[in-house]
């Protein structure tokens, strides 16, 4: 299935279907519009070639992480498989372009991990949505880091005892959400369908393999259960979870010079540098 891609640069927001892009305007609101996603190709060039430099493809104002949401982590973890969602928000400051050095922090350096995940990006305001409705607020879908300081997070875990404690200090940290380089627009479709495969890598190398449609809650349940209790607003975005393969199951954590990808499908990758 080809997929139309959102894009947002330094010269406002594209959309690409193959080779062809068409420009959709500076107002970040025209993202959010189903004709946006619906319109055909008015320009035809490489999508390389866009114009201005690739810029993170949302303006967020809230960010949320989903834990264990895939068997495999839980598993490699020694969690059991949760019965309701454990989610939690961090700062949108956070949020990073393709392309970002990610500086790992100064109070835990020798600990930074990461976790390949999809987010599920808001095109439209929504309050307390079902899931059955849930596919008409989602703009689409999009690669993300989710770079987490474990001795951090471990401090909050033992401070707390809570399943998901306040995560700012181990996971909002600067630029430790990359996320892009596009949304690959769902709009008119569901979500949940697209059991879309991605793959985590350092250095080239192959560290987590994942699908979408292994996760214990699905794109829609989320995006229905965090609504519930928060308004979503158009650019927030919710990251779903991890497969198997994070560095603190393997004991291989990031270092300088790292350059860590997340693919999805064919698609070009999202890609950063450890600093």
């Amino acid at each position: 299935m080809s997929l139309r891609r959102l894009y947002r640069t330094t010269a406002g927001w594209f959309v690409t279907e193959g080779d062809g892009f068409f420009a959709c305007g500076e107002n970040p609101a025209e993202m959010v519009q189903p004709e946006a996603a619906n319109a055909p190709l008015t320009s035809m060039a490489r999508s390389e070639s866009l114009p201005g430099s690739v810029l993170a493809p949302v303006l967020a104002s809230q960010v949320f992480l989903v834990g264990l949401n895939y068997p495999c982590h839980a598993a490699e973890v020694g969690a059991d498989h949760p019965e309701e969602p454990l989610f939690g928000p961090i700062p949108a400051s956070s949020v990073a372009a393709d392309g970002a050095v990610v500086r790992r922090p100064d109070e835990d350096p020798d600990y930074l991990d990461y976790e390949g995940e999809i987010a599920v990006v808001i095109g439209e305001s929504c309050t307390k949505i079902g899931p059955e409705d849930a596919a008409k607020a989602i703009l689409g879908l999009a690669a993300c880091l989710d770079l987490s300081a474990r001795g951090l997070q471990m401090q909050a875990l033992q401070s707390s005892g809570e399943a998901l404690p306040d995560m700012s200090a181990a996971k909002g940290f600067a630029n430790a959400k990359p996320i892009g380089p596009f949304i690959i627009l769902s709009q008119g479709l569901d979500p949940d369908s697209l059991d879309l495969a991605f793959e985590t890598t350092v250095n080239g190398t192959v560290r987590q393999s994942g699908r979408t449609g292994s996760m214990i809650f699905g794109f829609r349940e989320l995006v229905s259960r965090i609504s519930a209790q928060q308004t979503l607003q158009p650019g927030d975005f919710i990251c779903t979870g991890t497969p198997a393969g994070v560095g603190m199951a393997t004991g291989r954590f990031l270092a300088e010079g790292d350059e860590v990808g997340l693919r999805i499908e064919d698609y070009p990758p999202l890609l950063v540098t450890i600093a």
